[in-house]
């Protein structure tokens, strides 16, 4: 193990003050290796409530490697390694339950494996189904959407995108300098691909639809642009303070709230196609950028800021509650779900109940 390597290659000689390394020694020398594995096994037990409570590997292997060095009390660790553990197992005792646990982990990985395999059967089953009911398939390959946008061989990046009906979505398509939109709408069996004349001098963040006909994006250039989805022109935008990561509106379409790079939202009344005011209200959210938001049906904003929540009045503005994320981890996009708001990190998805914090 690269925490216990120390601990038994060098008998506690690098891992312990020298007052308690000595006393181990002391037991080493009369009673042999036993004696390492047991007082192992006591600082373990010793700090076990300690160790149990942290969740984070790095943290947990950082505190294991610092524990020996801070052990003065070898009372304690006598008393853990050989009163608590007394009788302790034999070594064909551990062999025995050792051979006996693998067992039962076997048995317990072939019965999870019959059952992918059901569930893989299951699957290709319905696969093969779908595959023969399908007449014809409708795909464009990125080479051709790339082709279709810009010059070929200049490189493209597939930013955002957005479903305006169940027959059309825009993606954003980003270029070194500047960004469009690439339109791919279903007619029957065919994919017909549309560029439309919408450039924009900064790449996109984020893309949303607010209402049936208006496409709202945000660009990297501190601006949000209004697009009418049917005639596919620009109707409105306006700048903020910051570039802009995300965007949500209200049912009742009168209210656009845009989280801001600089852990700000902006909030704009955006009334129908009329040009919303040329300065936004503006609510500091925390100190990193704002990168995701939704808004429940309680008309309850959330809004991630780093690996924190803060939920606000999507009616007055005011601050409700203050949720706690995983630690070191940036929230990266949040979904509303039957049974609350589902949190997507680096490597953990967490579900918040809007009742209570858990």
């Amino acid at each position: 193990s690269l925490i216990t390597f120390n601990w038994f290659l060098a008998a506690f000689v690098d891992a312990s003050p020298t007052q308690s390394m000595l006393r181990i020694w002391d037991c080493f020398l009369y009673e042999g290796r036993k004696v390492l594995y047991r007082c192992a096994l006591g600082i373990l037990k010793l700090y076990e409530r300690n160790i149990l409570q942290m969740l984070d590997t790095n943290a947990i292997m950082g505190y294991l490697k610092k524990l020996p060095k801070h052990i003065f009390d070898m009372d304690a660790v006598f008393n853990e390694a050989f009163v608590t553990f007394e009788p302790f197992p034999s070594r064909k005792e551990l062999l025995k339950r050792h051979e006996n646990h693998m067992q039962n982990v076997k048995a317990r990985y072939d019965e999870e494996e019959k059952v992918r395999a059901a569930i893989h059967a299951e699957s290709q089953k319905k696969e093969s189904l779908s595959k023969r009911r399908l007449i014809k398939t409708r795909t464009l390959s990125s080479n051709l959407l790339s082709e279709a946008v810009t010059a070929p061989r200049k490189p493209v990046i597939w930013e955002c995108g957005c479903a305006i009906t169940d027959d059309e979505v825009w993606l954003g398509c980003g270029e070194r300098q500047g960004a469009k939109v690439c339109v791919i709408k279903c007619e029957g069996e065919k994919l017909n691909l549309d560029v439309p004349h919408l450039d924009f001098p900064s790449r996109l963040c984020c893309m949303k639809t607010v209402r049936k006909d208006m496409v709202v994006l945000g660009t990297l250039d501190f601006t949000i642009h209004a697009v009418n989805s049917t005639t596919k022109e620009e109707v409105w935008s306006v700048k903020v303070k910051d570039s802009v990561l995300d965007v949500v509106a209200s049912e009742d379409d009168v209210n656009l709230f845009a989280g801001l790079a600089d852990g700000t939202v902006a909030i704009i009344q955006a009334n129908s196609y009329d040009p919303p005011p040329s300065s936004p209200l503006l609510i500091r959210i925390g100190m990193e950028s704002v990168n995701c938001m939704v808004l429940t049906p309680d008309y309850e904003l959330w809004c991630g800021s780093g690996s924190s929540i803060s939920i606000i009045s999507g009616k007055t503005m005011e601050p409700l509650k203050s949720l706690s994320g995983a630690e070191r981890k940036s929230l990266y996009k949040m979904a509303i779900g039957t049974h609350g708001v589902w949190m997507s990190y680096r490597s953990l998805v967490k579900l918040c109940t809007t009742e209570s914090d858990t």
